[in-house]
């Protein structure tokens, strides 16, 4: 029974090692670039520092959520997000529905592609540390 609990870990670890995304390839700060075919114009950063969670600033307030499933299937929790106004606003509120509509992340080329169900991405480049 050991042994095939450990076989069945093993295979796993390799099914992911594999597909090459896990959370702490994702952790890390990172900042839009653009969602479907489109260059997003605005300023929106996300921040996947803390495991089970997600973070950030789009371009006119913070927010912040739950991150479940297993990487690399994810869902994305409700949002919460400060309420201040600004020019942006319309592009933010697209952030944030394009966000909570991902399920399944992926690393290519150094970028961290978001998909939701439809095959929609939002593309992300790495953000340089402080």
């Amino acid at each position: 029974m050991r042994a095939t609990l450990f076989a069945l870990l093993g295979l796993a670890s390799s099914a992911m090692a594999q597909d090459g995304m896990t959370e702490s390839s994702a952790k890390g700060r990172w900042v839009l670039q653009s969602i479907g075919d489109a260059p997003f114009a605005a300023r929106a950063e996300l921040d996947l520092s803390e495991p089970g969670r997600l973070s950030g600033r789009g371009p006119c307030n913070g927010f912040s959520g739950r991150l479940d499933g297993v990487w690399p299937e994810i869902l994305v929790g409700p949002l919460r997000a400060t309420r201040r106004a600004c020019p942006e606003l319309a592009q933010e509120h697209a952030y944030f529905m394009a966000l909570q509509a991902v399920r399944s992340a992926d690393l290519r080329d150094g970028a961290l592609v978001l998909t939701d169900a439809a095959g929609r991405e939002m593309v992300f480049s790495p953000l340089p540390a402080p």
